[in-house]
């Protein structure tokens, strides 16, 4: 549209129909790149349901930088939703996943927000930034993908 009202309205009408949110657990695998380099990212995270459709996340994350000789890992605790992707002149078309990260022993808690893009395999593939403390830290790409009930973790 090319009136900002027009641009308004259709954002303000925009809807993400195309998206069912069944209570499940998924595993997680991916990575994140900062300017300290790359960190290899194993997680799982559950959609719990309940009276909002279930767009509340959580879930455990370990990170393992990748070229570190000692082993470091970092154990953290993920908190989120699914959210409105907001694209600039593209309204609300898309959905993303937001979360909240609280890293064991780390002051401040990283906040990531990606895309949702649903792969032809089934599986889940999502990309974005994160921050701390409201600055940019750097981008990361996971790929979801669903867990059998009974071989749930997170809980």
């Amino acid at each position: 549209p090319s009136s900002w009202r027009l641009r308004g309205r259709a954002r303000a009408l925009a809807q993400r129909g195309d998206l069912e949110v069944v209570p499940g657990a998924w595993s997680v695998v991916g990575g994140t790149r900062d300017r300290t380099g790359d960190i290899s990212t194993v997680a799982e995270v559950v959609f719990p349901g309940g009276p909002f459709g279930g767009l509340g996340m959580r879930g455990t994350a370990r990170h393992h930088r990748e070229g570190e000789d000692d082993g470091v890992i970092m154990e953290g605790a993920w908190q989120g939703n699914l959210c409105a992707h907001i694209a600039p002149g593209g309204g609300k078309r898309y959905w993303a996943l937001a979360w909240r990260e609280r890293i064991a022993g780390a002051v401040g808690a990283y906040d990531y927000c990606g895309r949702v893009v649903e792969t032809p395999a089934g599986k889940i593939r999502i990309s974005g930034t994160f921050t701390l403390l409201g600055t940019t830290r750097g981008t990361f790409d996971f790929e979801l993908e669903r867990v059998a009930p009974s071989a749930s973790l997170a809980s």
